[in-house]
């Protein structure tokens, strides 16, 4: 026998199917948000790479590498500890920027989110002379039906029209950019063009970059780095270790020259 305490769930029930109409108006919100957020929200990839440290062959290297394993102080891993902070560093980024023109970024501005048009861009920058050093610009380029180059630019609040040739220098506020069209690509779309300062863009890779040993008596390191564009992220690592191969074919050359 119940008692007077006892639950009447089917009370409880039909109390709730009462208001079935907000519960479906919250699930609907619930799930209209989450499809809008995945929508305008870029994927992001992961790029992945094993590098081998080799150690010094030197014999007086090694024997002192000896003596720093017998005295439990681990010279290998204070080496490994200190190529980390190389791979880690803003120099060697920096010739990765410049060699792969990554101050330089691609939008197509055409859909409900912007694509990143890496190694895709109809068009690149040939040269930019900024007015002022370490100046970030941004400005969207306009499809025209004469192949001609209009871009617009934000300047105090206003939007701005530049008209001009690609392959000739446009003189904007900030500085003289010049463009190039690939003619085997088409401008459908706006085309987003941003251009980072060189030191910046090696300082914001830098951060984002992750380099960890692989294990306690390992010599190799595990690199990784995660962007919006699969084949840039597979870039960065593939040039961050030639350049960081010609830096200690480099560095052991001039030690020898010595």
């Amino acid at each position: 026998m119940m008692g007077e305490d006892s639950i009447d769930v089917k009370k409880i029930i039909n109390k709730v199917w009462k208001y079935w109409y907000l519960f479906a108006i919250i699930f609907s919100l619930f799930l209209f948000g989450g499809f809008s957020y995945l929508r305008h929200k870029s994927p992001v990839y992961e790029a992945e790479a094993l590098l081998l440290i080799k150690d010094e062959k030197d014999s007086g290297q090694l024997n002192e590498e000896a003596i720093f394993d017998e005295l439990g102080l681990g010279k290998k891993n204070k080496n490994l500890e200190n190529e980390i902070i190389i791979l880690k560093s803003s120099p060697l980024m920096r010739t990765v920027v410049q060699n792969l023109k990554l101050q330089y970024i691609y939008e197509d501005l055409g859909g409900v989110r912007a694509e990143d048009l890496y190694k895709k861009s109809p068009v690149r920058v040939l040269n930019w002379e900024p007015r002022y050093e370490d100046t970030w610009f941004y400005a969207e380029l306009q499809p025209t039906a004469n192949e001609k180059l209009i871009l617009e630019i934000k300047e105090d609040g206003d939007r701005i029209q530049y008209k001009g040739e690609f392959g000739i220098p446009l003189k904007l506020l900030f500085g003289t950019l010049t463009i190039a069209r690939i003619e085997t690509r088409k401008i459908k779309n706006p085309i987003g063009i941003s251009i980072i300062p060189t030191e910046a863009r090696a300082k914001d890779l830098a951060a984002i970059l992750d380099v960890e040993r692989t294990g306690e008596e390992s010599s190799i390191l595990y690199l990784s780095i995660k962007d919006v564009a699969p084949v840039r992220a597979r870039d960065i690592i593939m040039e961050l270790i030639k350049v960081y191969n010609q830096k200690t074919i480099d560095d052991e050359n001039h030690v020898y020259k010595n």
